[in-house]
């Protein structure tokens, strides 16, 4: 016999004396991967400057909004708040004429 021959004779021995790895057929299945994401679709760059445009027109318009809604809720507020401070400065002097024109006319009645 050929030293081939021997050896394909040696191999089924040789194979049952290989000692067990411990892994199992399943220790090397992997989940599925998911699906490649799509291509991009190509966009005109004119479409895109257009959307974009409108984008940005939309953007400013509702900024205007804000600030002239900012605008009236601050006057209303200045204008409640000045009124309050000016009451609170005034209302001694306020006080004062209103007891001098009692005064007074309580001097005229007599």
């Amino acid at each position: 016999m050929s030293s081939f021959s021997n050896a394909l004779e040696a191999a089924p021995a040789a194979a049952d004396a290989i000692e067990p790895t411990g892994f199992v057929e399943d220790d090397f299945a992997f989940q599925q991967l998911p699906p490649a994401p799509p291509t991009p679709r190509r966009v005109d760059p004119a479409v895109a400057r257009n959307e974009a445009a409108q984008i940005v027109a939309a953007a400013q318009a509702e900024a205007e909004q804000i600030r002239e809604q900012a605008r009236v809720e601050g006057h209303t507020e200045g204008y409640e708040l000045g009124r309050a401070e000016a009451s609170a400065q005034c209302a001694p002097a306020v006080q004062a004429l209103a007891t001098v024109l009692a005064e007074l006319t309580g001097d005229k009645q007599r």
